[in-house]
């Protein structure tokens, strides 16, 4: 992959703060974040700090309770090009970023989703979007400077416990399904029309899932054996299905399972508190954050939920992570009763994500074997999802089982 140069990464930090210099959001210093792929992203410290209590797009912020102006000395800074961060030569649309600026103002009137059975007081927020200036497709976004993303706390040396893992994932599942009910409502036909049009990032999505660089590719090129026996057409099949959906743009055919998406959620966009140390047994009263809005777009609903399933596992299988499966547990609970279809479906996502891993991460796996369970793992999940065998789920799924079981 061939990347920007030392020198063209410092031209365009120059060329982002002179663009800022005389907007409410002139910074005295861009520091890069690492951590994404697609965009190049800064937290940038005010030369003035915002004051609070405005609207979008002003220099004032709204604070939540208890924060103070000290808090807002930094803004993150999302500037968006025609190609990967990490790789010029793979282009991507640009256009991206109008969709997530359309997120965004209208997440503004999402009302907070509570459950009636969390341990916990959680509010899950979205980031304000304070300034876009569409010339550059440089963002100005609410910064967050005392979070890590779920990702990173799940792998630290003092990780999340089980208890709070769950309480977590809970309280991410009810946030998804209230994001997806609230979508879908009346009144919401105009955000997804408009989120129907990013046509760019859906068809990304499909190509590295199920489409040409997807599941079944990965499988042919490094597991090879686990396509024979049939399994292998089978596997076909059910992509087939899939693609057929997707050219026709079958969006009203099971009530429950199309809609706006996040596009892109995964535990790399949750951000939680950096508490050190971590409460060890009890769920506590906590923030989170759901952000990176650029691939929302129209799509089967398993898409969502298989994805933050299937990055789940990576974490358990790939990384021994284990308080990953009482996420996926409290998650799938949180979002409630699924459709068989729409179960089915998420298993298959869910293989489809722990399948394409390989391509997505280059994992570090102990031993090939590892590297093969987890192939076979996600094979399964496709296979036994598109078959929809329950019973299989219920007896060999694992952790897959609770998107079967009643809630």
């Amino acid at each position: 992959m061939s990347s920007l140069t030392t020198e063209e990464l410092e031209q365009l930090s120059s060329q982002i703060q002179q663009q800022l210099s005389s907007t409410p959001y002139a910074c005295s210093l861009l520091t890069p974040i690492h951590g994404g792929s697609a965009n190049f992203i800064y937290r940038g410290t005010l030369v003035t700090p915002l004051a609070s209590g405005g609207n979008k797009d002003s220099n004032e912020v709204c604070l939540s309770d208890g924060a103070t102006p000290e808090l807002y000395k930094t803004v993150i800074v999302k500037h968006t090009a025609g190609f990967l961060s990490v790789s010029r030569d793979f282009k991507i649309d640009v256009s991206r970023c109008l969709f997530e600026e359309t997120m965004l103002y209208a997440l503004e009137s999402f009302p907070a989703a509570h459950s009636p059975t969390t341990q916990t007081t959680t509010v899950i927020k979205t980031p304000r979007l304070y300034h876009f200036d569409r010339t550059t497709n440089t963002q100005i976004h609410q910064d967050f400077p005392n979070a890590l993303d779920m990702k990173t706390l799940l792998l630290s040396d003092t990780p999340l416990s089980h208890d709070t893992a769950r309480s977590i994932g809970h309280d991410l599942g009810v946030w998804l399904r209230a994001f997806h009910d609230w979508t879908a409502a009346p009144g919401q036909e105009h955000l997804c029309d408009e989120i129907a049009a990013n046509t760019p990032m859906r068809q990304l999505k499909y190509d590295v899932t199920y489409g040409s660089k997807g599941f079944f590719d990965v499988l042919l090129t490094r597991c090879p054996d686990l396509l024979e026996g049939g399994v292998g057409e089978m596997l076909l099949a059910a992509g087939k299905v899939v693609e057929e959906e997707f050219k026709g743009n079958h969006f009203a055919d099971v009530k429950d399972a199309w809609g706006v998406l996040h596009g892109d959620f995964w535990t790399g966009n949750v951000l939680l508190p950096n508490q050190t140390p971590r409460p060890a047994t009890t769920p506590t009263p906590t923030d989170l954050v759901v952000i990176d809005w650029e691939l929302a777009h129209v799509g089967h609903r398993s898409a969502d939920i298989g994805q933050f399933i299937g990055d789940l596992y990576e974490r358990y299988h790939y990384k021994g992570v284990s308080a990953a499966l009482p996420a996926i547990e409290g998650f799938t609970a949180g979002y409630g009763a699924m459709s068989h279809h729409l179960a089915h479906r998420t298993a298959m996502y869910a293989g489809v994500h722990v399948i394409t891993w390989a391509r997505r991460g280059a994992p570090v796996a102990d031993t090939e074997e590892t590297m093969w369970e987890g192939m076979r793992m996600g094979r399964n999940l496709v296979h036994r999802g598109y078959m929809r065998d329950r019973e299989w789920f219920l007896r060999e799924g694992g952790v897959f089982g609770c998107l079967f079981r009643p809630f």
